[in-house]
């Protein structure tokens, strides 16, 4: 059945990257959720975005909202010092516009003004005033903006259906040890059987298609040349697929556990709780999403971001070919892949040590 998946996911991909077939609209990745981030945590992603970017970046309305002067953040390039500076509001109306005025005061190369969720009409009807001084930039542009970065891409895959199941499954499989006694072993019975079975087919279609995404993105010339946006796009297709033909009824199994699977799954922990496969359930942690922001900057996200700068740079880019860049962006991809497929054989171990504690004697 798996190598008939397999042929399915590789037929649909080629018809995907050909053009010969269009997807549904349920079938695309929902947008980055921007109307759920708070302007503090939008503003978090730009100070990452222009730190990746070489900028130093004061933080004003965080660490001195008192003399922000209608300034967010204040970018300054280390290496030729332009200045950029921003100013995030979510649905501004006129009574903004006055920190809109303070912006386009202020000494700068650039001066963007974001807004999120629409602005009211008394608000569009001024930006005219103001536009050969202010870039005025809505969600679409913001994404564009963060794709300089490559932390658009970041984004769409934390919030994509396919990683937020992952982490929904992580946190009820760890919920339902800790709250589960150790009661009496449950008696054997075809129903949780059956559930088994279910959980290893799921987990085994998870983890060999996510292979497949990641040996798809480490040989590009098989796919051969694409933009950064087709790149992305082709991510998130192999992510939704995921979640279609695996990861959503795992997700469901693991919302509604049964008390004997709650009871088996502590059994199981407490024999095997110093096995590598727990650890490896643990390994995938959404940072970027509604809610996550800030606690995520100095942690998770700083490594990415080290690695952004180390690759990004102005020099870099420069010395760099469009095809440096190209393979850099698959290399990216496929390590993404690699990380679920890693979170999927850790499933798929524990599946195998639930057997075995199933099968084996009674407690």
């Amino acid at each position: 059945m798996i190598d008939k998946i397999l042929d399915n996911v590789q037929k649909q991909f080629d018809e995907r990257l050909h053009g010969k077939k269009t997807p549904s609209r349920d079938s695309l990745s929902r947008n980055i959720p921007w109307k759920e981030f708070s302007e503090l945590e939008i503003q978090g992603i730009l100070k990452m975005h222009f730190e990746s970017l070489g900028f130093k970046v004061v933080w004003r309305h965080r660490d001195d909202p008192a003399n922000e002067n209608g300034i967010d953040l204040e970018c300054t390039h280390k290496k030729d010092q332009n200045k950029v500076i921003v100013a995030v509001k979510k649905k501004p109306n006129k009574n903004d516009l006055g920190q809109v005025l303070q912006l386009s005061q202020q000494v700068a190369n650039r001066r963007i003004y974001l807004y999120l969720n629409g602005a009211a009409q008394s608000f569009r009807d001024q930006m005219v005033t103001f536009e050969s001084e202010v870039e005025f930039c809505d969600e679409k542009a913001l994404e564009n903006i963060l794709d300089e970065s490559g932390i658009a891409i970041w984004l769409k895959i934390d919030n994509s259906d396919a990683i937020l199941a992952l982490n929904s499954i992580s946190k009820n499989l760890f919920a339902s040890i800790e709250k589960s006694p150790l009661v009496s072993f449950p008696k054997r019975n075809k129903q949780t059987m059956k559930t088994l079975w279910d959980l290893k087919d799921r987990s085994v279609t998870l983890s060999k298609c996510a292979t497949l995404a990641q040996f798809t993105f480490e040989n590009p010339k098989r796919i051969g040349k694409l933009n950064y946006k087709q790149i992305q796009d082709l991510q998130i297709w192999y992510l939704n697929f995921l979640y279609s033909h695996s990861l959503i009824s795992l997700s469901y199994i693991f919302e509604s556990l049964s008390t004997d699977m709650r009871i088996i799954f502590s059994h199981t922990f407490e024999k095997t709780n110093g096995r590598s496969n727990w650890m490896m359930l643990e390994s995938i942690h959404p940072g970027l999403v509604p809610g996550n922001v800030e606690s995520h900057i100095s942690h998770e996200i700083s490594e990415k971001l080290e690695k952004l700068e180390s690759s990004k740079t102005e020099n870099i880019v420069k010395e760099r070919s469009e095809s440096d860049f190209e393979e850099y962006y698959f290399s990216q991809a496929a390590n993404e892949f690699r990380h679920i497929g890693i979170w999927a054989d850790g499933l798929e171990y524990t599946i195998d040590y639930l057997f075995e504690t199933y099968l084996s004697e009674r407690f």
